[in-house]
């Protein structure tokens, strides 16, 4: 049996994500906000450390704890929601192959399936 091409392998991943393509992008999104966000609280909390070092008044300190907090109960939420967006996708596609492999089995008839022993057959 000859290797696919690169080009006939991506063309077969692109027929399963088609129909989840809004999907896709939702998590492409979710995954940049994400990271925005780690990113972004390091830097809050070096200006609550530097600010009581530097005597800084509370009102400002309090500030940068509160974006603090509220940063991070949206890192909390998105992540959730994210994990749980990727689960859907990743078990949607899963169906959308196995239902594939599933029909071409089916086609190939009753001859094929007597030929090979069930192991063969599930290996494929």
């Amino acid at each position: 049996m000859q290797a696919k091409s690169l080009r006939e392998q991506i063309s077969w991943v692109k027929v399963h994500w088609a129909p989840y393509r809004s999907l896709v992008g939702l998590i492409v999104v979710l995954t940049l906000f994400d990271a925005a966000i780690i990113v972004t609280m390091p830097l809050f909390l070096q200006h609550v450390i530097d600010g009581i070092s530097a005597n800084v008044e509370v009102r400002q300190l309090l500030l940068y704890v509160l974006l603090l907090v509220v940063f991070g109960s949206a890192h909390a939420a998105g992540y959730y929601y994210l994990v749980k967006q990727r689960m859907t996708a990743n078990l949607s596609l899963d169906y959308s192959i196995r239902m594939r492999a599933f029909a071409t089995l089916c086609r190939k008839g009753l001859g094929f399936v007597q030929k090979f022993r069930t192991g063969d057959i599930v290996t494929r």
